[in-house]
């Protein structure tokens, strides 16, 4: 993979000592290990217990507040964070994957660095935005559910926030043991579809029976089509169609 930026942003081991939870607000949670992240239910909280843990746990991206206003990605554009510890995160920016480093410093989360691929995803992309964005967060914190992260005021005024709604994965296996991931997103009918490391954005349609989910796409393109009745499913798509699909043995009914 070719990085975006060769200059800033390279896939490299990052290594941090100090774990998130330990540091986003001084003294104020019980000893963490150096895999955990959590974050305050509040800016500046100093209440213990209270803190989230979200060592691997998945957001979409859905809204943000600058000096230019608020606003959020289209709804055929696809931009999450999946943090794995407190050193990664996994990132997809639109057509677009990577990673980007934890880094904790004077109390504060940010991600100095943000490495993702190179594809053209068309000029309506809001990738390099979402990966400015991540480059200018300075702290975060959970509010009514949703992840919160304050920006740098020289890059989004003195209350810029990027909002996140979180995902909930719900696995299947068909009987060709192909496998495939719907995440149900926090407060939204829509939800992302995930087959071989690709995942797109699902707009839920009306249907007769049990839930129907499609992509939005340009004219001319095949969608990806996901049809749910209880622990039921099937799917369909570019290069594949999966007719006998069952909810994986852990997995909660719709």
């Amino acid at each position: 993979m070719t990085p975006r930026r060769p200059d800033c942003r390279r896939f490299e081991p990052l290594m941090l000592a100090l774990a998130l939870a330990a540091a986003l607000v001084a003294g104020c949670a019980s000893p963490r290990t150096g895999d955990d992240l959590a974050v305050p239910p509040q800016p500046d909280t100093q209440a213990q217990g209270e803190h989230m843990a979200i060592t691997g746990t998945r957001w979409v991206w859905a809204a943000a507040t600058t000096a230019a206003g608020r606003g959020g990605p289209p709804p055929d554009q696809l931009f999450w964070i999946h943090f794995e510890d407190a050193q990664r995160a996994s990132v997809q920016a639109d057509c677009n994957r990577g990673f980007a480093e934890i880094r904790v410093a004077s109390g504060g989360l940010s991600f100095p660095r943000v490495a993702v691929t190179r594809r053209a995803c068309g000029t309506r992309s809001l990738d390099d935005r979402f990966v400015r964005l991540l480059e200018a967060v300075t702290g975060a914190y959970i509010e009514d559910g949703r992840l919160k992260m304050t920006l740098a005021p020289a890059m989004a005024g003195p209350a810029g926030i990027i909002e996140f709604r979180r995902m909930t994965p719900t696995p299947y296996v068909c009987d060709d043991e192909q496998r495939f991931v719907a995440w149900a997103i926090a407060g939204s009918p829509d939800l992302v579809f995930e087959i071989e490391g690709r995942s797109s954005r699902l707009n839920r349609t009306t249907s007769g029976a049990g839930l129907r989910y499609e992509s939005a796409i340009a004219s001319g393109e095949t969608p990806i089509e996901f049809r749910a009745e209880g622990r039921a499913a099937t799917a369909s798509g570019p290069g594949f169609a999966l007719g006998r699909c069952r909810m994986a043995p852990t997995a909660q009914a719709w």
